[in-house]
């Protein structure tokens, strides 16, 4: 197969809307729904139950499909200009290739191109498939992700390493730990040391007899005033942890940026 007509954005993309021809779903010019939406919304409908209910499936699934076919069109218009410029070939030649493929522009249609930070993610990945340096592992891992937890990742990655600051940020990189796509360092052994230390400090200072002289007190004060500092920190992050990717993070975000 040379030459993928799916990637030509003169020819027509279906998106399975019965009845509806593809090249005019992407026009909205002269479409009102208005008229439809003020009929299922007067008074006379209200008794009309399902009915109306079917009509606002039908309008909403309508309206989604020509936001999917336009959003598809957009990328793939995109990828075919930046393909051109890395000079990558627009074809597939292997039946994984198809699949893929299939399974991108399934979740890629959902997909704002106007979000411009998810949208490079999706059409790079389509550029790596082209390519064969992407597979279905980690497609369905960039399929997992939402906004926030992309955004944490390229954080992660521009940072090397972060601790959580807050309760949503700690939300979000418990969700990437369960997808295997960060690691992360627990402060509790830090605690515990700390804790520790200025218990036996605290023993010490009260145990010992034998401290007569200024110096003596000093010098136990001052332990005492750096483990308590050491405590004190500890105590403030008992609840974080220290992100940072995992191998296989680095992989997907090496490749779809």
């Amino acid at each position: 197969m040379n030459e993928i007509d799916v990637l030509d954005t003169n020819k027509q993309i279906s998106v399975g809307a019965p009845g509806i021809e593809s090249n005019n779903i992407l026009d909205f010019k002269g479409v009102s729904f208005t008229p439809a939406l003020t009929a299922l919304l007067s008074p006379t409908t209200q008794f009309l139950g399902n009915e109306i209910k079917g009509g606002v499936e039908a309008l909403v699934n309508t309206l989604k499909e020509k936001v999917r076919a336009k959003n598809l069109e957009k990328h793939i218009h995109i990828i075919k200009q930046e393909a051109e410029k890395r000079d990558i070939k627009l074809d597939f030649n292997s039946v994984e290739q198809l699949d893929l493929f299939s399974k991108w522009a399934e979740s890629a249609q959902d997909v704002s191109p106007d979000s411009e930070v998810i949208s490079n993610a999706w059409q790079e990945a389509l550029l790596k498939i082209m390519q064969k340096d992407f597979n279905e592992h980690l497609l369905n891992k960039l399929k997992s992700l939402e906004k926030e937890e992309f955004e944490l990742l390229l954080d992660i990655k521009h940072k090397k390493h972060i601790r959580t600051i807050n309760e949503k940020q700690s939300f979000y990189c418990k969700s990437l730990y369960d997808k295997d796509l960060v690691n992360k360092i627990s402060h509790i052994p830090f605690y515990i040391s700390s804790l520790l230390v200025t218990v036996l400090c605290f023993y010490f200072l009260i145990k010992d007899t034998n401290i007569g002289n200024i110096t003596d007190i000093f010098v136990m004060l001052s332990i005492l005033f750096c483990a308590s500092i050491a405590l004190f920190f500890s105590f403030r992050r008992k609840r974080l942890e220290t992100w940072y990717l995992s191998w296989l993070g680095r992989e997907l975000i090496e490749k779809i940026t």
